[in-house]
């Protein structure tokens, strides 16, 4: 991708000020993503991984621009916070062309990092199985048509582990 585009498809990201808005206010800024107190397991993952990754990508650059990549937080009267992940417009041309990529990327598909989402979703649905009631664990085993006896586990049954990891995400 070159440059011109990667800025074109990142202008369409800018950052403009909320009418009321008395915060941290980064007019022109790129917003690459961002999550909330509610967000899901999906959409905390991926704005971690790109994070992380886009930080990575800057870090041999960042005596030229500080921050050219960071996040900051701003409270919401309605979901408590939202955490934004923002790119200068003047970061080297190597972050921009990534962010815009990224920003293409889960336009078509949107899982940044499937090995990261798969564990985390994972962990989150086995951790619901094990602080979950034993009336709980046998209306699930019910439903997935496994043995009640089950419920009495902590290993949860695969059919279970399918129910569950459609609520949670």
């Amino acid at each position: 991708m070159s440059i011109e585009r990667a800025k074109e498809i990142l202008a369409e990201t800018a950052w403009k000020r909320p009418s009321d808005y008395g915060g941290h206010n980064p007019v022109g800024e790129y917003v690459i993503a961002t999550r909330t107190r509610d967000s899901s397991i999906l959409e905390d993952v991926n704005y971690s991984r790109i994070l992380e990754d886009l930080e990575e990508l800057n870090e041999p650059q960042r005596q030229k621009i500080e921050d050219a990549v960071y996040d900051f937080r701003a409270g919401h009267w309605a979901c408590g916070w939202v955490e934004y992940l923002m790119v200068k417009p003047e970061a080297p041309d190597d972050v921009l062309i990534a962010s815009a990529e990224t920003i293409s990327a889960l336009a078509d598909y949107p899982v940044y990092d499937e090995d990261t989402y798969s564990e985390k979703q994972h962990d989150a649905v086995t951790e619901h199985w094990v602080y979950m009631g034993t009336d709980e664990r046998v209306q699930y085993c019910q439903s997935a048509g496994v043995s009640i006896f089950e419920a009495r586990h902590d290993i949860m049954p695969d059919n279970v582990f399918d129910l569950l990891s459609a609520e949670i995400h």
